[in-house]
């Protein structure tokens, strides 16, 4: 049987908190006292511990039920037993775990009435009251303002787990997205090409192989592409990226001038210009047919630009899914795709940058 929750946000600490229950528990070893004046402390002691655990069980206005309670014990047995001011003491306390500054208010004011009728009633010595007219509105505001914290810091851990939820969501929508640009058009032609085979497999057997041979190049040719994207994911930077496609293009005989002036960029922008520049260049390589291309990343106010251009033929004004794809992921940013194809084919990214990457 537990005493305290297992999710008890204080931890170990309420045991420390009974230290002052210990002058009312050993107050009948002070004086000479009898077996029943020990009998009634202990029976008075059962019923603390067992309010005062209780507490922590509890949430929102149902802690006002033990909170009374302390406040009927403190009641009962101060006149006997002057240390039962502490039981004031705890009720005040909790009273700021509900978190509302009127019942705390309230709380403590009535506390403090019935302390003070108690001393009238049984003409007790004011100066005995003190620590109890002290510390009762002291321990519950301050309680109040620990338990208000306590809310605030949980509201922002929900909403920082709501954010990393959405993180991932959009990542996984990004990967999809990429997925199906890379594999959705050449999965289809794969199998419509493997049925037509099988339908040309007994009618023309050399047509048949033929159409074999060219799905095994588009598999292969899709299995490059994958390896690209994942290697895309797992990108060293856009420095690296610069420094990857210029060597591709200079070894694929072109006449390259690439420059990039980005120092740091936040992890999502810079993985989407990585992919942006990966996917110019592919496009450069596979059907331009260009001699030079310029390749060029530079900061311009609170936005960061990326431009590709080359002086190929391009593809006739035609955006396929990888310009697509291209042009989602930016616009996902808040960014801006522009295309231009009189000469050659020109792709300039603005991307926005916020906060310190701004």
């Amino acid at each position: 049987m537990r005493l305290l929750p297992a999710d008890c946000e204080s931890g170990w600490t309420p045991y420390a908190w009974l230290i002052y229950a210990v002058p009312f528990a050993i107050w009948p070893a002070t004086r000479s006292s009898t077996p029943q004046d020990w009998a009634l402390n202990c029976a008075g002691l059962a019923v603390f511990l067992g309010l005062y655990f209780w507490v922590h069980w509890l949430k929102g206005l149902r802690i006002l039920i033990p909170v009374l309670g302390l406040a009927l014990l403190g009641f009962v047995y101060m006149p006997w037993n002057s240390y039962a001011m502490a039981f004031f003491i705890y009720a005040g306390a909790f009273s700021g775990y509900t978190a509302r500054r009127d019942v705390v208010a309230i709380s403590c004011s009535i506390l403090l009435g019935m302390m003070g009728l108690e001393a009238w009633i049984f003409k007790l010595n004011p100066m005995s009251l003190i620590t109890g007219f002290v510390f009762t509105p002291l321990l519950g505001f301050l309680l109040l303002h620990y338990a208000r914290k306590h809310e605030v810091n949980l509201k922002l851990k929900r909403a920082q787990e709501e954010v990393q939820e959405m993180a991932r969501v959009a990542e996984r929508e990004r990967i999809s997205r990429d997925l199906h640009d890379l594999l959705g058009h050449t999965l289809s032609v794969i199998v419509l090409k493997s049925e037509l085979a099988t339908r040309l497999a007994a009618l023309d057997p050399a047509r048949a192989a033929k159409e074999i041979g060219e799905v095994e190049t588009i598999a292969r040719q899709a299995l490059s592409e994958v390896r690209t994207a994942v290697e895309g994911y797992r990108s060293t930077g856009l420095g690296g990226e610069f420094e990857r496609a210029r060597s591709l293009l200079e070894n694929a005989g072109l006449r390259v001038e690439a420059s990039c002036s980005f120092e740091r960029l936040p992890a999502m922008e810079e993985s989407v210009l990585s992919l942006a520049l990966r996917e110019g260049v592919t496009n450069i390589l596979r059907h331009s047919g260009a001699s030079a291309c310029v390749l060029r990343g530079e900061r311009k106010g609170h936005q960061a630009v990326l431009r590709i251009a080359d002086n190929g033929s391009g593809n006739q004004g035609q955006e396929g899914a990888g310009l697509r794809g291209m042009r989602e992921r930016v616009e996902t940013l808040g960014g801006r795709l522009v295309v231009r194809m009189d000469a050659g084919t020109q792709l300039e990214i603005q991307l926005p940058l916020t906060g310190s990457a701004a």
